[in-house]
């Protein structure tokens, strides 16, 4: 068996774990009571805001890639489709990557730009999500559970990760150097990355374009879960949903669990536990931040089928 099957086992078995743990310790039947009571206006309004999500991020990379490759908002969403179907598998919303792929295989873009887009592209998301947790933060109150000292770790973190693509930007001319040296043939990808941050500050407009859409595609994000939240019939606090979502979303990101199941269903359930949220509520919207990567996926297979046989063909 390789390793990569492996791997993938593994982090199955680990999310199976930690699932059985958690509906081993939850009331089963407020758990299954409130999807039984499903307000379905509120339900329908955060799944349409998949659309919503899809749409902002293949503009996003159009308007990234703009003056370096022209690809329709179509073949965008395509990309990010057939990418979410990826991430199911693997770790860290990897399957991203294949955008690189594909656009190289299509004749697009060679793989470093291609895969530099993708790099700036994950750098903004990074960069936006923490900014939504730093907003959400500043405005939490602290509990003898979530304690000052958790809290200004969390902003010291978000505050760094918030401005990581100044930092990238400023150390870029001592990595380039550094890099080519020591690492043969990376070089060339990372001018690539470079000089697609570079286009971006010389174009204020794109870069004020790229920022203002990331963050409404991570405050779209974070508003599906709220409206998730109000179709199970629950009072949720914005400033709470704010601040501890994106950390939650952050924890489910970390490569041990598939696709990040469990590690992310727990978070929730300890994150929201602290501030009175029972776990079988915070179970149930484990179960719709999960469906938050599935729906996609599922939506994103005929594309990927279709990039996967274009390749086999060449």
């Amino acid at each position: 068996m390789s390793w990569k099957k492996i791997r993938v086992a593994a982090t199955l078995l680990i999310a199976l774990y930690i699932l059985f743990v958690i509906y081993s310790k939850i009331n089963l039947p407020a758990f299954l009571g409130i999807f039984r009571n499903i307000d379905y206006l509120w339900f329908w309004t955060g799944m349409s805001i998949f659309i919503i999500s899809a749409l902002i991020s293949s503009f996003r990379y159009v308007i990234i890639l703009s003056g370096r490759a022209d690809i329709s908002l179509s073949s965008s969403l395509k990309l990010y489709l057939a990418g979410n179907s990826l991430n199911i598998a693997l770790p860290s919303k990897m399957g991203d990557l294949s955008k690189a792929v594909f656009l190289k295989k299509e004749g697009v873009l060679g793989y470093s730009g291609a895969f530099s887009s993708v790099i700036v592209e994950k750098i903004f998301d990074v960069s936006a999500l923490s900014s939504v947790m730093v907003i959400g933060l500043v405005f939490l109150p602290v509990n003898a559970f979530f304690t000052r000292d958790i809290k200004n770790v969390l902003l010291a973190a978000g505050l760094i990760f918030s401005a990581l693509p100044l930092i990238i930007y400023l150390m870029g001319a001592l990595k380039a150097s550094v890099l080519k040296r020591t690492v043969p043939g990376i070089d060339g990808y990372f001018s690539q990355f470079h000089n697609f941050l570079m286009d971006l500050k010389k174009k204020p407009g794109k870069l004020f374009m790229v920022i203002v859409l990331s963050f409404l595609l991570w405050f779209s994000q974070v508003l599906q879960v709220f409206c998730f939240f109000r179709s199970f019939n629950a009072s949720v606090d914005v400033v709470i949903s704010f601040a501890l979502i994106p950390v939650a979303i952050f924890i489910g990101l970390i490569p041990i669990a598939f696709a990040g199941i469990g590690t992310r269903d727990k978070a929730l359930i300890v994150l929201f536990g602290w501030y009175g949220y029972p776990d079988y509520l915070m179970a149930a919207l484990g179960v719709m931040c999960t469906a938050r990567y599935v729906v996609p996926a599922v939506f994103g297979l005929p594309f990927l089928i279709k990039y996967m046989s274009k390749d086999k063909d060449k």
